[in-house]
C-alpha cells in the first residue's frame, strides 16, 4: 500500500519532515484530480459512506425542525446512524448519546436500544474505568449491513430518506 512508519521512529527530524511533505504532495494531488478518497470499493470509499450516513442525520434534524418532530419518529434508525458514524470517528457512544441521538425521550430509546440488543443489531460494552458507563456498539454484522445499504443509496443517487426495496432487503 504505503510507506508505513515503525512504531518508534529512528529517522531524524529531517527525514520525518520529507515523509510529511511528500504525504502533503500526494493528499494535494489527489484533492486537485477530484479524487481525496480512495476508490478501491465498487460501492464507494468507505469515508464517503459515513460523510453520507451524517448527511442524513443532518436532513432529518432538519426536517423534524421545519416540518415537526412529531410527525417524524425513527428513533432505530438514528441511533444505527449515530453508531455508523461514530465508529468510523472512532468514538465509543454512551447510553446517554445514543439516548439523544435517538430524539425521543429517555425511556423510548431505552426500549429501543433494548429490542436492537436482543436482535443482534448492537452490543453493549463496559467502561473499564467506570464500571456504571455502558457503551453501545454496531455488531460486526449489521455495521455491514448499513454499510451496504448506504453505498447502494449513495451511489444510486437516491435521496438521504430512501425507504424501499433496498433498505428492506438488507436490513433485515
Amino acid at each position: 500500500m504505503g510507506q508505513e512508519l515503525p512504531l518508534h521512529w529512528s529517522g531524524t527530524k529531517s527525514d520525518l519532515e520529507k515523509l510529511a511533505d511528500e504525504f502533503v504532495a500526494k493528499l494535494k494531488s489527489r484533492v486537485g484530480e477530484g479524487r481525496l478518497f480512495s476508490t478501491d470499493s465498487v460501492d464507494g470509499p468507505p469515508m464517503n459512506r459515513m460523510m453520507f450516513a451524517q448527511t442524513i442525520i443532518k436532513r432529518r434534524r432538519e426536517r423534524e425542525r421545519l416540518l415537526g418532530a412529531d410527525l417524524f419518529s425513527d428513533p432505530v434508525w438514528d441511533m444505527m446512524l449515530d453508531l455508523f458514524v461514530n465508529a468510523r470517528i472512532p468514538k465509543r457512544v454512551s447510553v446517554s448519546s445514543l439516548c439523544i441521538a435517538a430524539t425521543v425521550p429517555a425511556t423510548t430509546a431505552l426500549r429501543h436500544l433494548k429490542v436492537m440488543e436482543s436482535r443482534g443489531i448492537v452490543i453493549r460494552t463496559k467502561d473499564h474505568l467506570d464500571q456504571r458507563r455502558l457503551y453501545i456498539g454496531l455488531t460486526a454484522e449489521w455495521d455491514e449491513k448499513i454499510d451496504q445499504l448506504l453505498g447502494l443509496w449513495s451511489n444510486s443517487g437516491r435521496g438521504a430518506e430512501c425507504p424501499g426495496n433496498a433498505a428492506t432487503a438488507i436490513l433485515r
